[in-house]
């Protein structure tokens, strides 16, 4: 079994979390509605920039999980597998941003030679310049490259030299991120640590490798099995205890999300950790309320929804920009069509041309 099922809806969960928080970072610096955004800076509200630290992390987990009683591939297949799980909607989006850079007459040499770059995923390694047309391309990217190196350490090493490298790598990582990137928000945020490093790299094989290593121990030292998840005893103080946990914890998560600028960045990252590991063990009730097909069905739209719905604050921005009163007196209303709109067109997206096209890219690379 490749997927969790209710691990698959915490990743539908983190996405909304994070194009709500975009949502109000955007009538922060628009509008009166949210003053402390506004005062405090609404580029300071950090669950935007640290929303994809956890998906780093659950890539990790699954990084483990899923390989870890198959036969081992070459880091060559699997570099190549990985990559033609992200070519169809970075293939997507870079066709529907630089036609949008053409409607809006900025188009440019740097605009073809970035394109080519994003396309085979190399803004991360710190070739391009940085596009803000295509910001979101940074988190597929890392991602990417991240897993590739956490990979290639479990490959040509042995596994108690894999998980040493590992471990070195992700404290190291950890420690330039959580120290510098915070530090440079925003004007540098894009830019590499000591010319070399990128920012967004540095994020992505922290939170891989820790989720790798964190998997490890569940999985291997703790023994945590398919059968031993689904056996529960409903009736014990146990699943009582750990359902307010994670009771606590959902509620914990909602008060990080609309809790700025009280809650600081470590704070959030620790509690979406937390839940994680709460609903890979599946001890309590909620964990096990969303181990169902549903689940798993709405984790399947979380890249396309997190890609494409930047083109949705575009518009948003763009129709504000023009009937701001009309927007301001419906503002409810069009946080809703926001959100309608974001997971839709990821749906949409997913069915018509991400699935289509992954299909058909594995039946002709036959991965």
């Amino acid at each position: 079994m490749d997927k969790i099922k209710n691990i698959e809806f915490l990743k539908f969960l983190f996405i909304f979390i994070v194009i709500i928080s975009h949502l109000l970072t955007t009538w922060g610096s628009l509008t009166t509605f949210f003053p402390d955004l506004y005062s405090e800076g609404a580029e300071k509200y950090m669950v935007t920039g640290l929303g994809a630290y956890i998906f780093y992390f659950i890539s990790g987990i699954f990084l483990y999980y899923t390989n870890r009683n198959k036969e081992v591939w070459s880091v060559t297949k699997y570099t190549v597998k990985r990559y033609l799980r992200f070519f169809p909607l970075v293939f997507l989006y870079i066709l529907v941003a630089v036609l949008i850079v053409i409607h809006n007459n900025n188009f440019s040499v740097s605009t073809v030679s970035n394109s080519f770059l994003y396309l085979f995923l190399l803004n991360s390694t710190g070739l391009p310049v940085m596009d803000l047309s295509f910001s979101v391309m940074n988190f597929l990217s890392s991602l990417f490259w991240a897993s590739v190196i956490v990979y290639s350490l479990r490959r040509f090493l042995e596994e108690k030299y894999s998980l040493f490298a590992i471990s070195l790598i992700t404290i190291i990582t950890t420690l330039f991120y959580f120290n510098y990137a915070f530090e440079q928000i925003p004007t540098n945020y894009f830019q590499n640590v000591y010319v070399i490093f990128d920012v967004f790299l540095l994020k992505g094989i922290s939170g891989v490798g820790f989720g790798y290593l964190v998997s490890y121990l569940l999985f291997d030292k703790f023994n945590l099995s398919e059968k031993r998840r689904e056996e529960i005893d409903y009736k014990s103080f146990g699943f009582f205890l750990w359902s307010l946990i994670e009771i606590a914890l959902l509620f914990a998560l909602c008060y990080c999300t609309v809790g700025f600028p009280k809650i600081s960045n470590n704070e959030f990252i620790f509690v979406q950790i937390l839940l994680v590991v709460c609903f890979l063990l599946k001890k309590g009730a909620v964990s096990n309320l969303f181990e169902t097909g549903l689940s798993e069905k709405l984790g399947r739209y979380v890249f396309a929804i997190y890609v494409f719905h930047n083109f949705i604050v575009d518009a948003l921005i763009s129709f504000f920009l023009k009937h701001r009163m009309f927007v301001e007196q419906h503002i409810l209303l069009h946080t809703l069509i926001y959100i309608i709109s974001s997971i839709l067109i990821g749906v949409i997206v997913y069915h018509l041309f991400e699935k289509p096209f992954s299909d058909f890219l594995k039946k002709k690379f036959k991965i």
